[in-house]
């Protein structure tokens, strides 16, 4: 047996499991199925506590584990929750308003969803948890993309140095 060493607080790591399981058990019924935690302890940069995945078994029971710490992510995902935010401040939706998720066509760009699937319409709040790609372009749209790139500059976003129009919707 050879050993490895870690920075892992064991204590910590147990903790963060724990509270991971009671948390993901409670999102499941909002459609979240996985969760990840990556704890770093600030002044050295070592890892404390490391989740990769709680929700990896599929309905079958299979294990389909994905490490979601260091799986790439869209980035259309990671934005869905600001423009949500964003027009929730300007009034232009609720989390119960209703959002069409339908096939859609915008000029020469048709988005999909990643199941493949449409949910007909759906409420905001719901299509934000499914992370639904056709309910959030035509919301962009509606949004505006100027101001979007605005609100993500706003908040803190440093990497965006192109036009709205070169990013498009």
């Amino acid at each position: 047996i050879s050993k490895q060493k870690t920075t892992i607080n064991r204590d910590l790591q147990v903790l963060i499991e724990r509270l991971c399981e009671i948390h993901a058990s409670r999102m499941r019924a909002n459609f979240v199925h996985n969760m990840a935690v990556l704890v770093k302890e600030v002044s050295t940069g070592n890892v404390k506590a490391y989740i990769g995945n709680t929700g990896f078994f599929a309905s079958n029971g299979k294990n389909v584990y994905v490490d979601m710490v260091q799986a790439r992510r869209s980035s259309g995902s990671l934005l869905k929750p600001f423009l949500y935010a964003g027009m929730l401040d300007r009034g232009m939706i609720f989390p119960s308003s209703l959002l069409k998720d339908i096939p859609t066509q915008i000029q020469t760009y048709s988005p999909k969803n990643n199941s493949g699937e449409y949910e007909g319409v759906i409420p905001a709040n719901e299509a934000l948890a499914k992370s639904l790609n056709i309910p959030f372009v035509r919301a962009l749209r509606q949004y505006g993309i100027s101001p979007f790139l605005k609100l993500l500059k706003d908040c803190g976003f440093t990497t965006l140095d192109r036009t709205a129009e070169d990013y498009g919707l």
